[in-house]
């Protein structure tokens, strides 16, 4: 092997021998001491962590570093212990001191961070279930997916970088505080995982779960056709179609395309329309009535709704 070929192999072998050690043994202190005022009693609170064992943290460096001072290990290692108290034990306020101080604003974000914080989005949400189930999946998107949603919306105009940080154009936030509030917080992608987790365990039907994304879609669409005034900021930001080149065709605007076909929908008394939809598994047809409680479906063979009716769940979709 070459010189770096042999660098990268000790250290993949390096780390994959580092599970074979004893893990590292920390002893954690937490000292809390209410301190009574005229203004009432405050809290004032320290925490230490002190090694016991080191175990394979001994280890974790291929090359081993040359050795510190002891006072810099001490340091490291959470400085001298904390005194050993008994609850309810009364000690003496000793020094007291004011330091005055600005609060900065949070870091701006670079792409590295923004990434990080989708994965890590729990941690902005306050619902503790949602919380949850956010994390124990990928939070926003998947490792495979999340870098093409930051680069979906730099190409249309929703962030914008200067150098490394990444901020949000007017345009973004004037969409941002245009969207009902629930449509900006990423519970909706907790309650479909959720979702998706009923279909796992047998509880719920990949059919209704996409007819009830396309109802809330078709809900969403309809409120802000009846009300939703739309910003000037959003209004005229097409950018224009793509010059042909080697005699391809242009593309065809959504005003132009032909409309897709519908077909009268079988159900009991209903007068809706059953549409197309694209799932997970392929193609099915539901009923555009859905939001009237309309659960007819079909399966789509070579275009057209199937003659066989496809049979779902009547379970709610969960809600937090």
């Amino acid at each position: 092997m070459s010189s770096d070929e042999q660098f990268i192999y000790s250290l993949v072998a390096h780390r994959y021998l580092l599970q074979f050690l004893p893990p590292r043994e920390l002893e954690k202190t937490r000292l809390d001491i209410v301190v009574s005022t005229t203004a009432g009693d405050e809290l004032l609170r320290a925490k230490q962590e002190l090694e016991t064992t080191a175990g394979w943290y001994a280890w974790r460096r291929a090359v081993p570093p040359k050795p510190e001072p002891k006072v810099q290990d001490q340091n490291e290692l959470g400085g001298s212990p904390l005194p050993i108290l008994t609850p309810g034990q009364a000690v003496t306020v000793l020094e007291a001191a004011v330091q005055e101080k600005t609060t900065t604003p949070p870091k701006p974000f670079t792409e590295a961070s923004l990434l990080d914080a989708m994965t890590g989005v729990a941690r902005f949400v306050e619902d503790p279930l949602i919380r949850k189930v956010l994390k124990e999946t990928d939070g926003l998107g998947t490792p495979a997916t999340q870098a093409t949603i930051l680069d979906t919306l730099f190409k249309r105009g929703y962030l914008e970088k200067h150098r490394k940080i990444v901020t949000s154009t007017d345009l973004g936030k004037t969409l941002i505080d245009a969207l009902p509030e629930y449509v900006t917080l990423p519970d909706m992608t907790a309650l479909w995982e959720l979702n998706l987790s009923q279909i796992v365990e047998g509880d719920e039907t990949l059919d209704y779960f996409m007819s009830s994304i396309q109802g809330h879609v078709e809900h969403l669409v309809g409120e802000g056709a009846g009300g939703l005034s739309i910003p000037a900021a959003l209004k005229g930001t097409g950018k224009p179609a793509p010059k042909t080149k080697h005699g391809r065709k242009p593309r065809v605007s959504g005003k132009d395309k032909a409309k897709p076909p519908t077909y009268p929908c079988t159900g009991d008394g209903c007068g809706g329309k059953l549409r197309r939809i694209k799932g997970k598994h392929g193609f099915f047809w539901g009923c555009s009535s859905y939001k009237d409680g309309c659960r007819e479906t079909r399966k789509d063979y070579r275009g057209k709704p199937a003659k066989s009716v496809s049979k779902l769940s009547t379970k709610p979709t969960a809600t937090v």
